[in-house]
């Protein structure tokens, strides 16, 4: 949503009224936001300013100094914020702490231009409240693709069977890493434990609203700001979601957004960074050249960058596996002077835009040093890996819950109260309410009829249970002179006596199941003449409510995948143009409605369509 350089239109300090209604609106859709947070960060005393931005239009955000937190206990959320932020001895993070603490920090967003009816909390908000709202968490290569604009897939959702029934189609949730439980996104959930259920692990998960560092972040000084390391509950062994071939060394991650800082987390304790000025320089070097040569096309496509995205999103995660890219341990000590040592060399260009370096080219793989480059392997690549290795297996997850879903119609037998005390003996559930497949009656029957020796070969004797199901024109019909009633004919003959009755089964991959009575609803596709022209068509489809379907959510895509005009009329919907085979390819494939639930009727002169009145025909 943030992907353009934002401009304001103005600022201005909002009265406590104003803030209290902030506050209300921020707890409807963040119910669980702490009251520790909520009461401090927006107190009505607690200096809050309006921002109004030009582009996207409509949006305002709410920002505040929130300095008075360090007058609480030291478990007071922000403090652990600031704690994790201060826990580096790096001078830098010590001094991002400080800013977190004093400047302004971005709380709240609204989209509705002020009217408090859309409002969206910031991932900065989320540090503080890391369960206020529903978890997604993902790998750290996924979160160069939500900073490029991506929704979050769910190939790339790590989480457990809890958690997905927790999400809700339409709530906030918050992307996190699969290491901590900082907020790196936040966003609208797609999906629910229902679509996971039927179609697996495959489709967009949530439509990202706002990402750490985007052009929302740039505004205030936490532009700069490192992730902090919150201690969060790590992604579990069983999660459904998908895990790397291979764990990568935790020394290997690293705050990358910092334009001056990027060394790794101390997690990988002292002998994971470099030992010398010469090795952090030889590590910062053959990454960087690593990024060139393995990822030359996607960057040159992506140019010009700022210096820091360039450095986070692309010479970081080109290090090579089980080694740190540590600026500060170099002879260089900033990124600005790194860059400039390698455009010296040729290998990049870089240009000052208002105060900001960035990147506006790079060398081809003919340059000296990219050719005679040996390119190892590295992180990116191991994290891409992991991920390829996810979506095939939410693939082949998908492919397996599609042959194992239940057909869209399915024909059952239900008993009749004439046949309770014969289902009973069966074993199976005499209400009217359980049907069951027209086989498993046909099975049960025959061990029935096996156990109670009624009778050997092709023909069985009656007992009383078979007998008080049948009526007597039933007995006429299939029982012989002998008493004895052929073994095929048993469902036969209780069908025909309205023993049992034929239902079907209704299931819809999008709907709900229903048992239904009589013949299964089908959908009409009809293609006849426009307004008397023989030489143009419509096609009209008919009938969607009764397969649950509805004209009006259907019309845009069906136009797109009919590369036509798709209009509603009458809960119909009107496609211009012979587009029948687009009609049913499209429900088919993204419905999963079969031929066999369609009607095709053609009602244009002269094409076999009786002069207008037209025969109905089933699609095979």
């Amino acid at each position: 949503m943030f992907r353009k350089s934002l401009e304001t239109s103005g600022r201005a300090r909002v009265k406590g009224a104003v803030v209290k209604k902030v506050r209300a609106a921020l707890q409807a859709v963040v119910p669980g936001l702490p009251a520790a947070v909520a009461g401090l960060v927006l107190h009505k005393k607690t200096p809050v300013t309006e921002v109004k931005i030009r582009e996207p239009k409509g949006v305002v955000i709410y920002e505040a100094v929130v300095s008075t937190a360090n007058k609480c206990d030291d478990e007071h959320p922000l403090n652990k914020v600031l704690d994790a932020l201060r826990e580096c001895p790096d001078s830098d993070v010590a001094a991002e702490a400080v800013a977190f603490s004093e400047a302004s920090i971005p709380l709240v967003f609204d989209r509705s231009n002020g009217k408090l009816a859309d409002v969206v909390p910031s991932v900065y908000l989320l540090w503080m409240a890391p369960t206020a709202i529903p978890v997604m968490r993902t790998h750290r290569p996924v979160l160069d693709r939500l900073r490029g604009g991506a929704d979050l897939m769910l190939p790339g959702v790590v989480a457990t069977q809890d958690e997905i029934r927790s999400w809700r189609v339409g709530e906030l949730v918050a992307v996190t890493l699969t290491e901590g439980s900082a907020a790196i996104a936040v966003g609208a959930c797609l999906v629910d434990a229902d679509h996971v259920l039927h179609y697996g692990m495959v489709g967009k998960a949530v439509e990202i609203l706002h990402v750490w560092l985007d052009e929302l972040s740039q505004l205030w000084p936490l532009g700069v700001c490192s992730l902090p390391h919150l201690a969060g509950p790590a992604a579990p062994a069983a999660a459904a979601g998908p895990e790397p071939e291979s764990q990568p060394d935790p020394g290997a991650e690293s705050d990358t957004a910092d334009p001056v800082r990027v060394d790794a987390p101390d997690e990988a304790g002292p002998s994971a960074a470099p030992t010398s000025r010469d090795e952090a320089d030889a590590s910062l070097r053959h990454a960087f050249l690593n990024a060139l040569k393995t990822r030359g096309a996607d960057l040159r496509a992506a140019l010009p960058l700022e210096t820091s995205t360039f450095m986070s999103a692309y010479v970081v995660p080109s290090r090579a596996v089980g080694e740190t890219v540590s600026i500060k341990a170099s002879s260089f000590k900033n990124l600005t002077k790194f860059l400039k040592s390698q455009a010296a060399d040729g290998l990049i260009s870089i240009k000052d835009k208002a105060g900001v370096m960035f990147v506006v080219s790079v060398a081809s793989a003919s340059h000296p040093a990219l050719a005679s480059h040996v390119a190892s392997r590295t992180v990116y690549e191991n994290d891409a890996a992991a991920a390829a290795k996810a979506e095939r297996r939410a693939a082949a997850q998908a492919a397996q819950a599609r042959a194992s879903a239940l057909p869209f119609f399915r024909e059952l037998v239900a008993p009749a109260r004439r046949a309770e005390s014969l289902f009973l003996a069966l074993g199976l559930d005499p209400s009217k309410d359980a049907p069951i497949p027209q086989g498993k009656l046909t099975k049960a029957l025959a061990n029935y009829v096996r156990e109670r020796e009624l009778g050997s070969g092709a023909a069985t004797a009656l007992d009383a249970n078979l007998d008080s199901a049948l009526t007597a024109k039933a007995r006429a019909a299939f029982v012989g002179d002998d008493g004895r009633i052929a073994r095929k004919d048993l469902v036969r003959a209780l069908l025909a006596a309205n023993a049992v009755k034929k239902v079907t089964e209704f299931n819809p991959p999008y709907g709900t199941q229903l048992l239904l009575r009589g013949e299964p609803p089908k959908l009409v596709v009809t293609v006849a003449n426009r307004g008397g022209n023989r030489r143009k068509a419509t096609t009209v489809v008919s009938n969607l409510a009764a397969l649950q379907l509805d004209a009006a959510s259907l019309a845009g895509d069906l136009s797109t995948a009919c590369a036509a005009s798709a209009t509603v009329r009458d809960n119909d919907l009107v496609v211009q143009g012979d587009k029948v085979d687009d009609v049913i390819g499209y429900l088919a494939s993204e419905w999963g409605v079969p031929g066999k639930a369609v009607t095709l009727v053609d009602k244009r002169k002269g094409k076999g369509g009786g002069g207008g009145r037209g025969r109905g025909k089933k699609r095979k």
